[in-house]
């Protein structure tokens, strides 16, 4: 939160990057050879999220980007996070992800994925909440 509230230091770039290529020398096999998925995303503001699901042997990681941002932001919130940005756009993870919890990288925090009628379901705005960008490891994945 301390980096957020000086994102203009550039500070939370450097982070976010170090932490996205930390996972990808952790886990080199998910990035190099696992299948990718978009995820569908659902709602008014779906026009303005990117998401897609890395997955290889068990594991599923979920990767959330908002896009064009100027449309989500102001002067009062210079940062697209939080629920009252996303109202009830949500993602629809692919069916066969599991209904676990979702790890976040880089804030540490768990999101629980809800049952949808297509697929595991979260919405943006939990997923989003503290960062505008998640990369999330994805429990209890069914193979």
């Amino acid at each position: 939160s301390e980096m957020l509230a000086r994102w203009q230091d550039g500070e939370i770039k450097m982070y976010v990057a170090s932490r996205a290529l930390a996972c990808r020398n952790e886990h080199p096999e998910v990035f190099r050879d696992g299948d990718y998925v978009p995820v569908e995303v659902v709602g008014d503001q779906s026009a303005h999220v990117v998401a897609f699901v890395r997955r290889h042997n068990g594991k599923a990681l979920l990767a959330v980007v908002p896009r064009l941002c100027t449309a989500l932001t102001s002067t009062e919130r210079p940062l697209p996070s939080g629920p009252e940005v996303w109202g009830t756009t949500r993602l629809v993870l692919p069916a066969d992800v599991g209904c676990g919890g979702l790890h976040n990288i880089f804030t540490k925090e768990v999101v629980t994925l809800s049952k949808g009628e297509s697929g595991p379901e979260v919405l943006v705005g939990n997923a989003l909440k503290i960062c505008p960008v998640a990369l999330f490891w994805v429990s209890e994945q069914i193979v």
